[in-house]
């Protein structure tokens, strides 16, 4: 059951849901005289999400509900962070952003007097530099929110923080795309990236007021260290990896740690191969491969060099529905029910990432007896795919 600090909040978002005077909610709920913990935030968003509300309908008032809960969140007491820890570099990541943010303001007011071409690629330098918030945003997305699944009953507020994400990610590209244009429409860029800095600086806040205070209460130093080596290995935004300090795996946490028998060999009905050699022939395979059972869980992905799509570990065992974000939840869902029902067994999409073309394709797994098992994801970089014209049967090493 929800305490009454929760159920307060939940009074005060549904009635702003419904078009009721704020003012009036904020006195009659007792907003401001009230010390609300990071925890009931997370508690009150799960609530709003069983009443049945959207990402949608909450990111206007979950804004308004900050904004007044600052205070509040600002007096919780803070837990010290251990230097180089995940979470300390994940401070870190966002203090250098805030510094390229704050460089970045002067150059965007300057647009609106008198600014010259050099100007203009400044502020392309720099907003280039602040789309590299992208790498924060896949290490939370792949790394942390499957622990916090794990880990935390009361999770849902991460699909709104998500959402957020890729409002960011939009925001970013149009700011860009505006940029890169003969003539700047200084009003609309003004106020594209008066949206981008609103909503960096609410997931900044959300981040170090609410996630990170909850984390140091609830999740062990152990998985901490084991976040801070995935992140690693998915790249922070702005820090190097020479600059973290990376703990050494223990052999029970290595790549190999996996494998049952070290040395054996997995016999297939078309031959046999030895374990180091089936793990080979995902590494070098020119596509990016995830397993999904039936049940919706991830039981495996394929790690080659260069993956079109990041992963991590902390993938494996979630809920595939939470590895996507709220936007594009309706895709996966709808493609899960066809596959289970049996009236379709493929999916396909062709995305344009850049001047790459990446082609998705999910397949329907089915038992001899044509049961569900489940639906395998793979991502190709189709490019040079595209291009190909007639035939080419000569080697061409020359």
């Amino acid at each position: 059951m929800p305490n009454q600090r929760v159920e307060s909040l939940f009074r005060y978002m549904s009635g702003v849901i419904a078009g009721k005077p704020g003012g009036i909610l904020v006195k009659e709920n007792h907003i401001l005289e009230t010390d609300y913990t990071p925890n009931d935030v997370l508690s009150l968003f799960d609530l709003l999400f069983e009443a049945g509300y959207s990402v949608e309908e909450l990111k206007t008032p979950s804004n308004k509900l900050f904004n007044l809960l600052h205070q509040a969140l600002d007096r919780f007491p803070s837990e010290e962070i251990e230097s180089d820890s995940f979470l300390y570099n994940i401070i870190e990541d966002n203090h250098r952003l805030q510094k390229i943010l704050k460089e970045t303001r002067p150059l965007i007011l300057k647009l609106n007097s008198d600014y010259h071409a050099e100007d203009i690629t400044a502020i392309t330098g720099l907003v280039e530099q602040i789309q590299k918030i992208h790498n924060h945003y896949v290490i939370k997305e792949n790394a942390l929110f499957p622990v916090l699944e794990k880990n935390w009953p009361e999770h849902q507020c991460l699909k709104l923080m998500w959402s957020y994400h890729d409002d960011i990610r939009k925001t970013i590209k149009e700011a860009l795309i505006l940029l890169a244009r003969p003539e700047l429409n200084i009003s609309r860029f003004n106020t594209v990236t008066g949206e981008l800095f609103f909503a960096v600086f609410t997931i900044l806040y959300r981040e170090e007021k609410v996630l990170i205070p909850h984390i140091l209460q609830t999740i062990d130093d152990s998985v901490l260290e084991s976040l801070l080596i995935e992140s690693a290995e998915l790249g922070f935004a702005y820090l190097n990896r020479e600059e973290l300090k990376i703990p050494e795996q223990s052999p029970a946490e290595s790549p190999a740690a996996g494998r049952s028998i070290r040395d054996g060999s997995v016999s297939l009905s078309t031959g046999k191969l030895s374990l180091s050699q089936f793990e080979m022939l995902f590494q070098y395979l020119p596509v990016d491969i995830t397993y999904v059972d039936e049940n919706d869980v991830v039981l495996f992905y394929s790690d080659p060099p260069h993956r079109i799509f990041p992963r991590s570990k902390s993938i494996i065992g979630r809920k595939v529905q939470n590895c996507h974000p709220p936007e594009s939840l309706h895709v996966v869902e709808r493609i899960l029910k066809a596959f289970r029902s049996g009236t379709k067994e493929e999916a396909s999409f062709v995305i344009k990432m850049g001047p790459k073309y990446i082609q998705i394709r999910y397949f329907a797994i089915r038992g001899e007896e044509g049961d569900f098992k489940g639906t395998l994801e793979v991502s190709q970089d189709v490019t040079a795919i595209r291009k190909i014209d007639g035939e080419s049967r000569l080697l061409d090493w020359e």
